[in-house]
């Protein structure tokens, strides 16, 4: 009786093992048809955005079919990211030099601004500084001229705009060990949320309130 007691316990534990191994199986294979579902669905979705790019008849509709492909793949591919952006940039400023109207030369000018921004990221990833300050430079001094638009929604957007690029810069210069300018551009970034008035926006200013942090920190003060 005790060797039958004995042989159904391993069975038992035989059998458990055996469901919870295929139990696994299913759940990888399942974790993999979803991944390659998802591969594939991303895919079409560039595909149909080439096309869009490729037919288009206005350069608008091109611009914003080349920042959603841009958002669905900056992370995995930084140089796609860098050429989409620069495709960007190029028709921003063939476009900006036409006889255009108050609304598509804010598109135009806004979008130039955004990829100046990006690149500039790119860059300041690769941890080539003076190049990535180059472009958050360029992005800064078109935010600047659009916040001082009459238009209140376009300037606080581009007021935003603003404090996203002293805050790039500020985190550079502090990487460079610039503490004293890192910190001017700091403190730019939190007037302009005061300026707002938007707490949802004071808040995203977390990034320079800890960059002001380090920079005091190795300061010594």
């Amino acid at each position: 009786m005790q060797g039958t007691g004995n042989f159904l316990k391993i069975l038992t534990y035989f059998l458990v093992g055996m469901l919870c191994s295929l139990t696994s199986l299913g759940l990888f294979a399942g974790e993999q048809g979803q991944a390659e579902n998802t591969s594939t669905a991303l895919g079409i979705r560039i595909d149909s955005l080439k096309k869009v790019i490729e037919t288009a008849e206005h350069d608008t509709i091109k611009v914003k079919a080349l920042l959603q492909w841009d958002n669905l793949i900056y992370i995995a591919n930084p140089e796609l990211d860098l050429e989409l952006n620069q495709r960007i940039l190029s028709l921003c400023e063939i476009n900006l030099e036409k006889e255009l109207s108050d609304q598509e030369k804010m598109f135009f000018t806004s979008r130039l601004a955004s990829s100046y921004n990006n690149i500039g990221i790119i860059y300041d990833d690769q941890s080539d500084y003076p190049r990535a300050l180059d472009y958050y430079f360029k992005a800064l001094k078109i935010y600047e001229e659009l916040g001082n638009k009459a238009d209140y929604a376009k300037a606080s957007s581009a007021k935003q705009g603003m404090a996203a690029s002293y805050n790039n810069i500020g985190v550079i210069y502090k990487n460079q060990s610039d503490y004293p300018r890192a910190l001017d551009y700091y403190f730019k970034v939190l007037k302009i949320y005061e300026e707002l008035g938007n707490k949802a926006d004071y808040a995203k200013a977390s990034s320079a309130k800890q960059g002001m942090a380090a920079s005091y920190n190795n300061i010594g003060v």
